[in-house]
């Protein structure tokens, strides 16, 4: 169990990138199903955790999302 004070954690808040300014679901971030995000939604994460992913020395390959069948293939 790790402390949220330990300096080898960090936190990356998503969740507030998918609610809007009223408060609700952001509906076109999330398929039908309500449970699956889209593709949209999933650049939206990685743009957001690309900085910290460098700024901790992590490297990792780029991926493209292919909107038919939402897999994640490496480019």
């Amino acid at each position: 169990i790790f402390s949220f004070n330990s300096s080898n954690v960090t936190l990356l808040d998503i969740t507030s990138m998918m609610y809007g300014t009223n408060g609700k679901l952001r509906e076109e971030l999330y398929l039908k199903d309500r449970l699956h995000i889209t593709p949209e939604a999933y650049r939206m994460i990685a743009d957001k955790l690309e900085p910290l992913l460098i700024e901790i020395g992590i490297h990792y390959c780029p991926v493209k999302v292919d909107k038919k069948f939402f897999e994640i293939i490496e480019i």
